[in-house]
């Protein structure tokens, strides 16, 4: 079991704290802040970041570190829109839901509706081929009112100019029925040359061609589907992940959808207790591409409204998974880089703030985490009952941080015989420091050793690196020993 901490090589750390963004502690006047929208800028060394309130769109302005409002006519959302947004053209354009129609932002001025307000409603929007496209269309709002508008995608390559269509002009603006499955179309997002359209009950790969055919279509060879859009996420410009409406989390190509089976997984977003909330909905993911992870946060407990209160943690470089619990109640999650060239930071919104995630925080905002790693259940060398006698933990050296240690017995759920210590060495030389964990000797087939990070200050960072079982097996009176790796142990 572990919580909290970060497993990276082989190695478990101690996950940062949350702390305010670029230290912002004004409050968002019309919360819930329902979304952030990342703006790169085409041209520029900057990249801007927006935030999503019930009423307002606000622009962060760094050199006053506060949030101007650029709005126009004030939204209309609710606690539970799930905006989504593209950048076409070097314009950001974004939807809510279809409570509104399509508005665009340009970095200087207000929104604004596109096309002056001749764009259908929609829920989901992308781009591709140069072309904008809405997907679950409405013309009056109603969404009742296009026959198959749930499953259609409609294409504009002169979006913010009309979408009147005229005969012959179908290669320009048009309509696309996702038609190889009944299902609403839930969310899109490009794949190389493809766009991968997300349905309800399936995946679709949407090709342009230049012939008589705008787009063709094929359906990918799963019946797994996603109602929450916004976990969709691009990595490494290669594939997809996205939470499946069975409850995994999938990685996809052009070729398939593949599920991540792992155990951690499987015993926190795929157990019963989870998928009966029937919240995967609202679930929302980051890529912190420094970390090389894939972060999905989900209601764990059955929240109102749309906050999320725990994630799990896919590095997709090594297929290392961690999972943790937030002190804070959370909406929105996006990666984002000030600049081309600074270091990526996870952001995360609560109801009136923006938080950094990971960040040299003690805590999660003033609010105590516990972050802790077990071996899992574990034999003596040779695999048979025994007396434990103790540990060697072998951690990096921090002059801060301390651990606690403690194991439970043939799988019982209580951890005893706790022992705390320093992990700092009197010669500051030392890179790694060894921590003897001496409880008295207990008999057992099956023993787990539960180790806890504590951070002090802001700086501290806490390494495990190995782990050494010390025992005797009753079938001899010989010291016997087996190291545990972290990376060996879910």
């Amino acid at each position: 079991d572990l919580r909290n901490v970060k497993v990276r090589y082989g190695r478990v750390f101690g996950r940062g704290g949350m702390k305010k963004y670029l230290a912002i502690s004004a409050v968002a006047a019309n919360p819930p802040i329902i979304d952030l929208l990342n703006y790169p800028r085409s041209g520029s060394d900057t990249n801007e970041l927006l935030r999503l309130t019930l009423t307002k769109l606000e622009k962060l302005n760094t050199g006053t570190s506060a949030w101007d409002d650029v709005t126009g006519v004030a939204l209309a959302n609710l606690n539970t829109t799930r905006p989504q947004w593209t950048v076409i053209d070097d314009t950001l354009v974004f939807t809510n839901e279809g409570i509104g129609r399509p508005r665009k932002y340009t970095g200087a001025g207000n929104s604004a509706e596109i096309a002056s307000g001749a764009a259908p409603y929609a829920k989901v929007i992308a781009n591709a081929e140069g072309f904008l496209i809405l997907g679950d269309i409405s013309d009056d709002g109603t969404f009742t009112d296009i026959s198959d508008g749930y499953r259609t995608l409609r294409y504009n390559d002169d979006w913010d100019t009309t979408w009147t269509s005229c005969p012959g002009d179908a290669r320009a603006i048009g309509d696309l029925i996702l038609h190889l499955t009944p299902g609403a179309v839930t969310g899109a997002l490009v794949l190389g040359r493809e766009l991968i359209a997300y349905k309800e009950d399936g995946i679709e790969r949407v090709i342009w061609t230049p012939g008589a055919v705008v787009w063709k279509q094929f359906l990918m060879p799963t019946p797994i589907g996603t109602t929450a859009p916004k976990t969709i996420k691009l990595v490494l410009e290669k594939f997809h992940m996205m939470l499946g409406t069975d409850g995994l989390i999938y990685r996809i190509t052009q070729a398939a959808a593949t599920p991540i089976s792992d155990e951690v997984l499987a015993n926190t977003l795929h157990v019963s207790s989870v998928r009966d909330l029937g919240r995967y909905k609202f679930s929302r993911s980051i890529v912190d591409s420094e970390e090389g992870v894939y972060i999905l946060l989900y209601d764990r407990t059955g929240l109102t409204q749309q906050f999320l209160d725990s994630y799990v943690a896919l590095n997709y470089l090594t297929g290392e998974v961690t999972k943790g619990r937030l002190a804070l109640q959370v909406v929105a999650a996006e990666g984002y880089r000030p600049t081309k060239s600074s270091r990526e930071v996870a952001l995360m919104s609560t109801n009136t703030l923006i938080e950094e995630f990971d960040a040299q925080a003690v805590d999660d905002d003033g609010t105590r985490i516990s972050r802790y790693w077990t071996t899992g259940w574990q034999k003596l060398g040779g695999g048979e009952e025994g007396w434990f006698t103790g540990a060697l933990i072998l951690m990096k050296r921090s002059k801060r941080g301390r651990i606690k240690i403690s194991v439970a017995i043939d799988f019982d759920d209580d951890f005893q015989f706790p022992q705390q210590s320093a992990i700092s060495s009197g010669n500051p030389a030392d890179e790694n420091v060894e921590i003897s964990y001496s409880p008295p000797a207990v008999k057992g087939e099956w023993f787990n050793v539960k180790i806890e990070l504590f951070h002090p200050t802001t700086t501290t960072e806490t390494e495990v690196l190995r782990v050494g079982f010390m025992g005797v097996p009753l079938s001899t009176t010989v010291l016997n020993t087996g190291v545990i790796q972290p990376s060996g142990v879910s």
